[in-house]
């Protein structure tokens, strides 16, 4: 179902990915117009499944995962059931925060945060 989206809605959406965590009255104030024609839009907004389950962004560093490192998957296996099983692994190990199916030699590109627990080193070659 495709929904139609005007300059508001924009305005709206980009509030919302902004912050989230407004209030209806400050975008409201944001996007120029009042709180109920705000509340109505997002709710169609909602209901056309534009806007999805909202979340709260953490902040790694602060939770102590001071590292991001971005995996790089080259497999042989591409049977839905060997994917389902890599996923649910995936899924079991909180530091993979992202992982993505890649066309071309990369199967796939896991972003991971780490916390530390010496000195890093790294090795760059040229």
């Amino acid at each position: 179902m495709s929904v139609r989206i005007d300059d508001t809605d924009r305005k709206i959406l980009a509030e919302l990915q902004r912050d989230a965590s407004q209030s209806l009255d400050e975008i409201a104030v944001r996007v120029g117009s009042s709180k109920t024609p705000v509340w109505n839009r997002i709710r169609k907004l909602k209901g056309a499944g534009v806007i999805g389950q909202q979340t709260v962004l953490l902040d790694a560093e602060a939770l102590g995962f001071e590292a991001t490192f971005f995996v790089l998957i080259r497999t042989s296996e591409h049977e839905a059931e060997w994917q389902q099983k890599f996923l649910k692994a995936l899924r079991d190990r909180p530091e993979v925060q992202e992982a993505h199916r890649l066309a071309g030699d990369i199967d796939y590109i896991l972003k991971v945060r780490v916390r530390m627990r010496g000195p890093m080193m790294l090795s760059i070659r040229r």
